[in-house]
């Protein structure tokens, strides 16, 4: 008696990718916040300038797109390492709090007319809530320049030379947040490059942490993703067709189950058998 060794269906599958895709979500649009920003500054108030820095653009029209994309960016941090405790689910909480007051207590106004406080910059004060703001800010990218310090030579369930890839990306985007860091510091010590020093090391440093965020997500989850999945209906990558016999049918079906996994380790044997019509090696 023969039979084809399959793994069982495993329920907890689809809650793992949806939470990778989650990440993956997060990342992309932290990567793409600064040309967004730009994008709807210039499709909504024709402004074809940058401003000085990512927070500026709250008094834009694209400050809805700027809050939302912190606080969903930042509730994400907060939550998605909430049961674990070590010091990176700490700090993702700390950098999630403070992206989110980032989002809510806006930066100065900027000069000229037709820009109006908002409640909190009326209840604490322009001044007061602009240092909130920084303060904040600078909490955040610091939070997470340590995060990517810390993924550094983590990845023990990877092949050996996927561990050095990684690592690599997260050495050099680690290195990016502190350079962008200790340049803006040197540059306000020196009072140089004062129009646009905050904006280039918020970008630099936001990008290289999304790099490294999405390096750090575990993409064999989401091989074979489509919109099926996202649709939530069921996903197969094999159909019978008209005209598809049974045999070509049998190893159609055997090369969709190995390429979806549902076929591993010491049943790979068996299903090659069961391709080429050979006898299948007995389960022990």
């Amino acid at each position: 008696m023969t039979r084809l060794l399959t793994k069982p269906k495993d329920e907890t599958k689809p809650i793992v990718r949806a939470y990778e895709f989650m990440r993956l979500i997060v990342g992309f649009l932290a990567l793409l916040l600064p040309s967004a920003l730009l994008m709807g500054d210039w499709v909504l108030n024709q402004n074809m300038w940058i401003r000085g820095s990512l927070s500026a653009y709250y008094h834009s029209g694209a400050r809805d797109f700027f809050v939302a994309t912190l606080v969903g960016c930042g509730s994400f941090m907060i939550v998605y390492r909430i049961f674990i405790a070590d010091a990176e689910s700490r700090l993702s909480t700390i950098a999630g709090i403070s992206a989110i007051v980032v989002a809510v207590i806006p930066t100065s106004l900027p000069p000229g007319p037709g820009y109006v406080p908002t409640v909190l910059q009326v209840r604490f004060g322009e001044i007061t809530a602009a240092w909130i703001h920084y303060s904040f800010a600078a909490i955040l990218f610091l939070s997470l320049a340590i995060i990517s310090w810390s993924w550094i030579r983590n990845g023990a369930t990877w092949r050996r030379w996927k561990v050095y890839w990684r690592d690599g990306v997260h050495l050099a985007c680690a290195l990016l947040m502190s350079g962008a860091i200790a340049g803006l510091l040197v540059a306000s010590w020196f009072d140089v490059f004062e129009t646009y020093r905050l904006y280039v090391a918020e970008v630099v440093a936001l990008c290289a942490f999304s790099v490294s965020w999405m390096v750090r997500i575990n993409w064999s989850n989401l091989r074979g993703l489509t919109l099926d999945h996202v649709y939530g209906r069921t996903f197969k990558r094999f159909k019978h067709r008209p005209g598809v016999n049974d045999e070509e049918a049998r190893a159609l079906a055997v090369d969709s189950m190995m390429s979806q996994g549902y076929v591993s380790g010491e049943a790979n044997l068996a299903a090659k058998h069961a391709k080429t019509h050979e006898p299948a090696v007995p389960a022990i």
